[in-house]
């Protein structure tokens, strides 16, 4: 959200507002506490050792996919709003490329890291397409999103949504997973944040509301 909040400024001028401010804010933390499982109970203390490059290279890939994923929401911003190109135009094409380069990037990363690509069965194939068809639909509905709402806001939902999902199905499907304390901190915090950025937008359009028919109303006695 972060970066995506800072490439909308940058790019296409999009102002921010305090409850993107705080969402962000309150989404690193509670993604720190996720992150950190040992973090309420100070058994989170990390000497450095034994970090191998495998680890360096895995903290440089998640900031790089950060920042794609910053452009690519400016980018989807702009093919709606300046272009306008037709979401589901979007998504199609979007969904073209993921598919050929995923499958290339299973080969090489699966060589690259020792873990070569395997045969999957039968069943394993009709999980893949089940989520394939998930994946689209969530990028069909989060393209639509994105092309009609601010890009920082729609980040914000975007990151805050996902976790807090993840986390209710895992309760329900998989209910044997132990949860550390500062895991449903982490869960809650992120949840807050959520909060805060949809109350926000739902307070300022309010307010955009209440001004709105004043401003016409003198219009229209100017206009007499």
């Amino acid at each position: 959200p972060i970066m995506t909040a800072l490439l909308a400024w940058v790019v296409i001028g999009e102002r921010w507002h305090w409850n993107e401010f705080l969402s962000a804010g309150t989404t690193i933390l509670g993604v720190t506490f996720v992150a950190m499982p040992g973090l309420l109970t100070a058994h989170a203390v990390s000497t450095g050792q034994g970090i191998s490059w495998r680890h360096d290279l895995g903290v440089l890939l998640t900031l790089c996919t950060s920042a794609y994923t910053a452009v690519m929401f400016i980018f989807i911003k702009l093919l709606g709003t300046r272009l306008k190109v037709h979401f589901v135009a979007v998504t199609m094409f979007n969904g073209m490329v993921v598919s050929v380069l995923s499958f290339v990037a299973s080969f090489v990363f699966g060589f690259f890291t020792g873990e070569y690509p395997f045969w999957l069965s039968r069943d394993d194939w009709c999980l893949a397409l089940v989520v394939s068809f998930l994946s689209v639909a969530s990028q069909l509905c989060m393209i639509w999103g994105m092309q009609r709402e601010k890009s920082a806001l729609g980040s914000v939902v975007g990151q805050g949504v996902g976790p807090n999902s993840a986390f209710i199905l895992q309760i329900f499907f998989l209910p044997n997973e132990p949860i550390a304390g500062s895991t449903l901190a982490g869960f809650g915090i992120i949840f807050v944040g959520l909060v805060i950025a949809v109350y926000g937008k739902w307070y300022r359009e309010r307010q955009e509301q209440k001004i709105l028919p004043t401003t016409d109303k003198t219009y229209h006695q100017l206009e007499g």
